[in-house]
């Protein structure tokens, strides 16, 4: 990983995103104090203008970082640790993730509590990316089934509404679809 930060301006990226992990039966205290111990080092080492971006979890099994509050969590140990990494650490939020983690994203109402409990406890200038996806996944089942857009149980209701929220203005949203069938 740390490899990639430093390749990142070869490509003009601006931005490198990882999933976060698990605790690997450590137990959730455990996991998080590996997993901000480990991007600490990893943070430090991104060239200037780099963030290394940790993407949110459906939460099954093992996994870290399901729910917003595990995000800031996370980002307050590494801050403890290096206050100058954590300058370079930001989120990407995956809406099948979101979903499956239990968050309803299916309406409007579900969209803006999603984005306020957020930008309360992180702030939304550390959110640069979203993965707009469906989830094949029924609600709050902490399993992580991607489906194509408006075409799974978080719909073209919801997934409209986090196009539009308008807090997300300068958020770049990327299409993360299944391949074709």
């Amino acid at each position: 990983l740390i490899h990639e930060l430093e390749r990142a301006p070869a490509y003009g990226a601006t931005l490198v995103n990882t999933h976060i992990g698990s605790h690997r039966g450590s137990g959730r205290e455990a996991g998080l104090r590996r997993i901000a111990e480990n991007v600490a080092v990893i943070a430090q080492a991104a060239p200037p203008g780099v963030r290394l971006i940790l993407e949110n979890s459906s939460g099954g099994g093992d996994l870290l970082g399901s729910r917003v509050e595990e995000l800031a969590a996370i980002l307050d140990r590494v801050a403890a640790l290096d206050p100058r990494a954590a300058e370079s650490v930001a989120f990407c939020l995956d809406a099948a993730h979101l979903w499956g983690a239990g968050y309803d994203l299916s309406s409007a109402w579900g969209v803006g509590e999603v984005i306020d409990r957020f930008a309360e406890l992180i702030g939304l200038d550390r959110l640069p990316m979203v993965h707009l996806n469906d989830s094949r996944s029924l609600l709050g089942s902490l399993v992580d089934r991607h489906e194509h857009v408006g075409a799974g149980h978080i719909g073209p209701v919801g997934l409209g509404a986090l196009l539009r929220e308008p807090r997300l203005a300068r958020t770049t949203f990327i299409m993360e679809t299944p391949g074709a069938d």
